[in-house]
Formats: structure tokens, sequence, C-alpha cells
């Protein structure tokens, strides 16, 4: 998904959101994939995280809190399944309106990770026309099948 991830910001389709953001940390958050935070987030080394009040203004800030002893000092991808659950859903309660601004979800009966839902702002306009939306459904398969 990481990969995935970082192919799609190399598209011409994609639309960068630090051109809409006045905030470089807003620009910071809104411009990374969920599994590439909690990527940065989990090889943070634990005895580098901090409790500590520091003002959050760029995105280092984040990946420094909390203080943990889990969830850091990790490589990535996480070959355990118990420890990638337990780190996705400690990242999603500190930094996600779960199931709204991460597309993270997580079942309500044992709150295990579920479903992951990628959105990424784009430069082509949406029309109701079939032929232009179709090329671009087109791109998106694709990359898609290219990354599977």
């Amino acid at each position: 998904l990481v990969s995935f991830c970082e192919e799609v910001k190399l598209q011409s389709f994609y639309g960068d959101p630090c051109d809409s953001f006045d905030s470089n940390l807003s620009c910071s958050l809104k411009n990374i994939c969920s599994m590439e935070f909690l990527k940065s987030w989990i090889q943070v080394p634990c005895n580098q995280t901090t409790d500590a009040p520091v003002p959050l203004t760029t995105l280092d800030d984040f990946l420094l809190s909390p203080s943990r002893d889990q969830c850091c000092d990790l490589s990535f991808p996480i070959d355990n399944k118990t420890t990638f659950s337990s780190c996705i859903n400690a990242l999603a309660d500190l930094y996600y309106v779960q199931d709204r601004d991460s597309g993270l979800f997580f079942s309500s009966d044992d709150d295990t990770f579920v479903a992951l839902i990628i959105s990424v702002l784009s430069n082509v306009p949406y029309t109701d026309e079939y032929k232009p939306m179709d090329d671009f459904y087109k791109v998106l398969k694709k990359i898609y099948v290219c990354n599977s």
C-alpha cells in the first residue's frame, strides 16, 4: 500500500494538496496516506518519543508523540499481524477521527482493522461525460493492477 501511495503521487493526474493549504502542517498531514504515516510513525526510535508538550507544527512533531515503548523501532512492513493491528489502532485513536478522515475502518465486533480507503486529490475535472471519466478510470485501474 505504501508503494501504491507513492506511485499515485507520481501520476500526472495527482493534485497536490499543498496547493490548497496555508499551513505546512495541514499540507503534510493531507499529503500522506495512512500507511505512509504508519510507516514513519513506527520507525521512530522509542527513546526519541515524548509526552512533552511540543507545539505540533510539523509532521515530525506528530511522529515523536506520544512517548511509547511499542509501535516504535519497528521495520515496515510489519510482519506480525497482532503488532500491525495494535499499531494501526493506536495511530487511529491518536490522530484520526475514525472512519471519517483517515479511510481506516475497524470491525465493530472486535476492533480489528478491516479496510482502508485511499483518496487523493486529482487535477482531473469531474464531468458527467462518459469518455473522460472512463479514460481516468482506466488509468487508475492500471495503477492498481500493477501494484496488486
